[in-house]
């Protein structure tokens, strides 16, 4: 099989070195005078279950075709913001040869339940196969570290193009066009209506995703820090800083969340700088209140979340059942810092982080 190729030994056993430190797929060969790039990309593997598709799926299996992997999650809400311009590449470009391929990999662990995953799916009006990548055996061979993550893959197979977290959707848009007329897909100028959404300025927000486990750990602003064991009483210092989260009432910190044990009123505070408030939450229960306050005062229209319910004393809560992301600030009027109070008055609410937007 070397006769052809000048120097066959010594590119056999440059190969064979190259194999055992990982280089292999990034040699450059020149084989009847053609440059041939012998790429071998990650692949979708040890998925729990599929959905929306009656087999698996895998980027190998659409030679001739553009595919997207995209890694997400459902309590994420970068991950939320971009399924809408999945869902429209996917009904413009599916029937033009792009497949695309979700991997729900977990950041919580009740996001590894099936049904959950399906609610999410149909929520988000999800049309493409989403596979659950549970044991994280997918992330791992993509050597993925990012909610959103996009993987672009040619027809031919090889990665083209990534794009990590949200924006750069006419870029993207631009760049599925462009592989696809690779398999003789012809497009016209403007022919297909771009999707408009609204531009987040992440420049602008200050605080970072906050959580409340043990596994992150850091982000507590109580002066004694997180304390062990079940239902310890937490107070409020006198000052507060940004970017931390303080709690009061009984709290049991655990290693992905905080769950309230208190019977009577427990309350966490945060001070953040940007525009909108996510909350990741849920009980065991049937469902639990929480009350919202926003610079000491209950939201009112505009700045309530689509989460928020206002009652008809003028309180706005949230109502906490599935274990998921809940909307809970929406600032009508832009960026800025404030101070956010969650009240709660009765035990089982677990919070597991704060995102923002």
């Amino acid at each position: 099989m070397f006769e052809r190729i000048p120097n066959a030994r010594a590119l056999f056993y440059l190969l064979i070195v190259m194999i055992v430190v990982g280089l292999a797929p990034l040699l450059l060969v020149q084989i009847g005078g053609e440059s041939v790039k012998q790429k071998i990309g990650p692949e979708v593997q040890g998925i729990d279950e599929w959905l929306n598709t009656s087999s698996p799926m895998a980027v190998s299996r659409e030679k001739g075709k553009v595919v997207i992997v995209d890694f997400w999650t459902y309590s994420c809400i970068n991950c939320i913001r971009t399924i809408p311009y999945l869902n429209d590449w996917y009904d413009k470009y599916h029937d033009r040869g792009l497949v695309i391929i979700g991997i729900h990999t977990p950041e919580f662990t009740f996001e590894k339940e099936v049904e959950r995953v399906k609610e999410a799916v149909s929520f988000l009006k999800i049309k493409y196969a989403v596979g659950l990548d549970n044991q994280k055996k997918t992330w791992d061979a993509f050597g993925n570290h990012y909610w959103p993550h996009k993987y672009f893959f040619g027809p031919d197979g090889t990665l083209r193009y990534e794009v990590v977290g949200e924006g750069r959707y006419d870029e993207s848009e631009d760049k599925i066009q462009e592989l696809l007329t690779e398999t003789g897909v012809e497009f016209k100028k403007d022919h297909l209506n771009r999707m408009a959404g609204e531009e987040v300025q992440f420049q602008k927000i200050k605080t970072p995703e906050i959580f409340f486990g043990t596994f992150h750990g850091g982000f507590i602003g109580n002066p004694l820090g997180i304390l062990s064991g079940s239902g310890r009483p937490y107070q409020f210092p006198p000052q507060f800083e940004e970017n931390a989260f303080y709690l009061s009432g009984s709290w049991n910190i655990q290693d992905q969340f905080a769950l309230y044990t208190g019977r009577e009123r427990g309350e966490v505070r945060l001070i953040y700088d940007a525009k909108s408030v996510n909350w990741v939450a849920g009980t065991n229960q049937n469902g639990i209140w929480v009350e919202v306050m926003l610079d000491r005062h209950y939201l009112n229209s505009e700045e309530a979340g689509e989460d928020i319910v206002i009652d008809s004393e003028g309180r706005s809560k949230v109502f906490v059942s599935q274990k998921k992301l809940y909307r809970i600030i929406r600032h009508q009027g832009g960026y800025g810092k404030h101070l956010l109070s969650l009240i709660l008055f009765e035990p089982g609410v677990e919070s597991y982080s704060f995102t923002f937007g």
